[in-house]
């Protein structure tokens, strides 16, 4: 029986460029992950100074442009944290309900936890 090298060279070829294409895909979720955590850290952050500066201001100080650039601060960590949500979400192959952000496989049409319908 003649062995046929080539083929299995051919089949260990597919195999590590699979392998290597799902690593790579593991690890930029892991990534994305990451950030998901930092940036959530940061808008809760952000929240407790805003109170902190409330509390440590008391009736003295005038403190409305601070909390207003706070505010702002969160306003965009929060859309970039939605932006790499979605994201996320695409490379899992999920999505999320935008009436009650329960997290659904791509094909649901309705969620079942509020009933939202995808389609409309």
């Amino acid at each position: 029986m003649k062995i046929d090298f080539s083929k299995i060279k051919k089949g260990f070829t597919i195999a590590a460029q699979k392998t290597k294409e799902t690593s790579e895909s593991v690890l930029e979720i892991a990534k994305l992950k990451y950030k998901l955590v930092e940036i959530n850290s940061e808008i809760e952050e952000t929240f407790k100074n805003i109170g902190k500066l409330v509390y440590n201001a008391g009736d003295e100080e005038d403190i409305t442009d601070e909390i207003k650039k706070m505010c702002e601060k969160i306003s965009s960590l929060t859309e970039k944290r939605d932006d790499m949500q979605e994201n996320f979400n695409e490379l899992v192959n999920k999505k999320q309900c935008p009436k009650c952000s329960m997290k659904l496989d791509k094909d649901f049409e309705y969620c079942p936890k509020c009933g939202h319908n995808f389609d409309e």
